[in-house]
């Protein structure tokens, strides 16, 4: 897979975590993990962050493979 994408087939929600860790090779428990321990820091900004990942994340182009009519 090349680019950042959404993971629409592993998410919870929006799929931005699981999107995250396959680009960069990660497990996707540990990243959840990771982020919900950040969000006890930082609930504010990370919440906003989520969200407007999940607005501008492109979703997997499986829309590619099939012909416009």
């Amino acid at each position: 897979m090349s680019g950042l994408v959404k993971n629409r087939r592993d998410a919870w929600l929006a799929g931005v975590i699981a999107g995250l860790a396959d680009n960069f090779g990660w497990s996707r428990f540990w990243m959840r993990v990771i982020f919900l321990c950040a969000m006890l820091v930082e609930p504010f900004s990370l919440t906003l962050v989520y969200v407007v990942m999940a607005i501008l994340m492109p979703a997997p182009a499986a829309h590619r493979y099939y012909r416009r009519r």
